[in-house]
């Protein structure tokens, strides 16, 4: 019976790394395609996905979300969104 329960316990844990690894690439592919949007001079949508990012745990999306509410680049200016997304980083 402990072999059984030691089996189950890791797959649980596997199961919990897959959804992290799956939660992190999410969060790199939505930073990526916002700094494309960014680039080709897209705010707006560059703006929405470093949102989706920041939610999901990236922290640079995080500080960019958080700069972007300051400046109102792509979103209009809210400094407790800001201060918001800075701590979120932070805890990141």
């Amino acid at each position: 019976m402990a072999m059984q329960d030691q089996h189950t316990d890791r797959q649980q844990l596997n199961a919990s790394e897959r959804s992290e690894n799956a939660e992190r690439s999410e969060a790199d592919s939505q930073f990526e395609l916002a700094n494309r949007l960014g680039s080709e001079g897209n705010a707006g949508k560059a703006f929405q996905c470093y949102i989706a990012a920041a939610n999901a745990g990236h922290p640079q999306a995080c500080y960019i979300a958080a700069m972007s509410y300051i400046r109102g680049s792509g979103t209009r200016k809210n400094h407790a969104e800001a201060v918001k997304y800075l701590a979120k980083g932070a805890e990141a």
